[in-house]
């Protein structure tokens, strides 16, 4: 027998019972690490990447695709930019700008490539907490500017 993926995928209620969703690749078992709601009653549900999630539970088409993969933390700043943090597995963290993700890391001058937590308070300042513990503030324009846009390639294209 085929071994099955035993990850923590994403379920909802209903009917009586929970169901799991089936988001991610061929409907296969998907580990969510954070969720963040949405404006519209949608989701952001990030892990091996970051799926948009209708209230029924249906994925939405033609959502960009992160060019980095695991997503430890999801936020969204006061403009509505959707941010991505990478705890292991890909370097750095990255923002939706554009209908694109722009990924920053260690070589765009962020302190470490490894965070947990990401809030933006009212000076328009992002708080990182590292997985390390330490905790960076950058001015939230600061980092727009410095992040590098990226193809659905992966390749790096200047803003």
């Amino acid at each position: 027998e085929r071994a099955r993926y035993s990850g923590m995928p994403l379920h909802r209620w209903r009917h009586g019972r929970w169901r799991d969703l089936g988001i991610g690749a061929s409907g296969s078992a998907w580990t969510v690490w954070d969720i963040l709601p949405l404006e519209d009653g949608a989701l952001l549900a990030g892990n091996g990447g970051v799926r948009r999630v209708h209230a029924d539970g249906s994925e939405v088409d033609g959502f960009p695709a992160l060019a980095q993969g695991w997503v430890d933390g999801l936020a969204i700043d006061g403009d509505g930019h959707w941010w991505a943090l990478h705890g292991h597995g890909n370097p750095g963290l990255s923002v939706h700008v554009d209908g694109r993700w722009r990924t920053l890391s260690t070589r765009s001058g962020l302190l470490v490539d490894s965070w947990r937590a990401l809030a933006f308070d009212a000076d328009d300042r992002a708080w990182l907490l590292a997985a390390d513990g330490r905790v960076a503030i950058y001015p939230r324009g600061e980092l727009l500017a410095r992040a590098p846009g990226q193809g659905p390639s992966g390749q790096v294209l200047l803003p």
